[in-house]
């Protein structure tokens, strides 16, 4: 593994299998037509890896017919707190439905059901958490995957299935090339194009949920170490998900019904959000959660009782691997309370990710990104469910079909001896722990890690002591135990480019929580209490400069909806 064992060549490389990448892959070889080359890179297994298998039912879609655009537009920014890309949101709302109908399209040829519909043919719509006019679609995640690999294939798309992207290659200001690592077939890969698509997914830290151990930021990372400009990440996000056992759902269950309770027996999220209750936003739950345990109300449980008979089929038919596992554990979640708490998610669903336009162009020419390696831009910091699956089917389009007509136009990059130079000088760097003797291995560094981000001060209701802590516990840990990770095989040495990548964006991560001062969203600021729409309609941004790293707030357009008070109460706060 010392040297590229293959070379792969395309007119467009797209990085990220899930709904987004394979959208994008399948968008770029339309615009290219039968003569183009278009690879997809997973690190998995395409349509089985990531989120997207995981995406538990909802996928919002805007129904021009049904549907008040202004009164989307009203919701989608108001519960965003105003951080949304506006004309994001607009153009998402505009496409979403046709891309939706697309993928459903391709399932019915293919003899797979991907969206639920009701007793007239139409596609089932509910609200669960967020909603108040708007609605979500019902999908089935695993046959809309099916769906999208076998479309794929039926195009000509070339699909690489467990390369691990480690480094984009820059060169002259332009990324030139990516290097890929293989740890079943212990090979590395170097990927050229024309036209790159970067549409990975964020940064889990290894928590617990379900599906979501392999999401290290290794795409996020690349990107940044390239100079491209990333944005959001003191957002970083949690769900929430039972205490003991590894499903995932949320959605479905307070959408039919479900309710938390705490020690009291009291509902208590209607006194968190008077409006939403037990449907409120992710941010609302997982930082009353913490208040209601931090002031002595713990632990809290989720009651789903009240769910119909229909509802209940209509659960383990969306969430089979879930009711698999309650079934094995001989529990019934629709008959016993089940306790419940905040499942730390890192910069996945929202949490920060990689500034685009609303062409998917990054700040460097030719790299395109799309999906969740991006903040989520209509989210805002996180609006309502099914908002993820949406931006990522019409983000996944639109980055593919600019990156294939780009592509039509683009000069493939030299590589020459100085690019491959660089490759070498990359691969001797993360091939390193192969090369030790001994050391720790990988997953001795994961608690460390995860110790100096998820504990309340640094997680949920953060402090700048807590912060300062975290930031000065993750660069000393990046002093200390990278350069003592020691990997005897291929299989390890991916985990240990994974605690590389871990430290990198949990330091990004707190480094803007550092510097928003204010509490919105996700981000609870206990010296900072308020929202401060006079001072804070801002987006932290954040990029490399030389080996510094950048962190500055930039104000941004709000053309359609804009907050009436200065000052507002954010999540995390007692209301009634």
């Amino acid at each position: 593994m010392k040297e590229v064992n293959e070379f792969v060549e395309s007119d467009v490389l797209v990085i990220g299998g899930g709904l987004a990448g394979s959208l994008a892959g399948i968008a770029a070889k339309e615009a290219l037509g039968d003569g183009g080359k278009v690879v997809v890179v997973d690190k998995g297994k395409l349509g089985r890896s990531g989120q997207s298998p995981f995406a538990a039912g909802i996928y919002t879609a805007f129904e021009p017919a049904e549907d008040d655009l202004d009164e989307w537009m009203q919701e989608i920014v108001e519960w965003g707190e105003y951080l949304n890309d506006q004309e994001w949101c607009k153009l998402m709302f505009e496409k979403m439905l046709p891309v939706a109908q697309r993928i459903d399209n391709w399932g019915q040829q293919y003899g797979l059901k991907v969206f639920e519909r009701d007793e007239t043919g139409k596609f089932l719509r509910r609200r669960s958490r967020g909603h108040l006019k708007s609605k979500h679609n019902v999908v089935n995640s695993l046959p809309m995957m099916d769906t999208l690999r076998r479309k794929l294939k039926q195009g000509g798309v070339t699909i690489l299935d467990r390369v691990m992207v480690t480094d984009l290659i820059t060169s002259d200001g332009r990324v030139v090339g990516a290097v890929g690592l293989n740890p079943q077939t212990n090979t590395t890969t170097l990927l050229t194009f024309k036209t790159l698509v970067l549409a990975a997914s964020g940064c889990t830290f290894k928590s617990v949920f379900i599906g979501h151990k392999e999401l290290t930021g290794d795409l996020q990372v690349a990107a940044f170490e390239a100079g491209i400009a990333m944005r959001s990440f003191e957002q970083y996000a949690s769900n929430t998900g039972s205490r003991d056992y590894d499903i995932h759902g949320l959605n479905l269950y307070v959408g039919v019904g479900g309710k938390f309770l705490n020690a009291l027996g009291e509902e208590f999220m209607w006194k968190y959000h008077p409006v939403l209750g037990n449907r409120a936003r992710l941010q609302d739950l997982v930082l009353a959660f913490c208040r209601e345990v931090q002031e002595g109300r713990g632990p809290v449980n989720l009651d789903m009782s009240a769910a119909s008979p229909e509802d209940r089929q209509l659960c383990r038919k969306i969430l089979p691997e879930s009711f698999m596992t309650w079934d094995r554990a001989g529990i019934d979640p629709f008959r016993q309370p089940v306790q419940w708490i905040p499942a730390f998610l890192g910069t996945i669903i929202s949490g920060g990710g990689i500034h685009i336009n609303t062409r998917c162009e990054t700040n460097l020419p030719h790299v395109f990104a799309a999906g969740d390696i991006t903040p989520i831009p209509p989210h805002g910091t996180y609006s309502f469910g099914g908002i993820n699956l949406g931006f990522c089917g019409v983000s996944g389009w639109e980055a593919g079909l600019n990156a294939g007509e780009d592509a039509r136009s683009a000069t493939k990059p030299p590589l020459g001896k100085k690019e491959l130079a660089l490759v070498t000088e990359v691969l001797k760097e993360r091939l390193a722990p192969l090369m030790r003797a001994k050391g720790m291995l990988p997953e001795e560094a994961y608690p460390d890690i995860q110790k100096a981000l998820i504990p309340s001060g640094v997680g949920y209701l953060k402090s700048r002591s807590a912060l300062e802590e975290s930031l000065e516990t993750l660069q000393q840990a990046q002093e200390d135990i990278l350069p003592q990770l020691y990997a005897p095989d291929a299989h390890e040495l991916a985990k240990a480019i994974e605690v590389r990548n871990m430290m990198k964006v949990g330091q990004l991560m707190v480094l803007s929580a550092l510097s928003r001062e204010e509490s919105r969203g996700f981000h609870f600021r206990e010296d900072f209490p308020m929202t401060d729409n006079e001072n804070w309609l801002k987006w932290v941004m954040v990029k490399k400069e030389g080996e510094e790293i950048k962190v500055w707030p930039q104000e941004y357009p709000l053309p359609y909806v804009r907050p009436k008070e200065k000052l507002e109460t954010p999540p995390g706060v007692r209301r009634v």
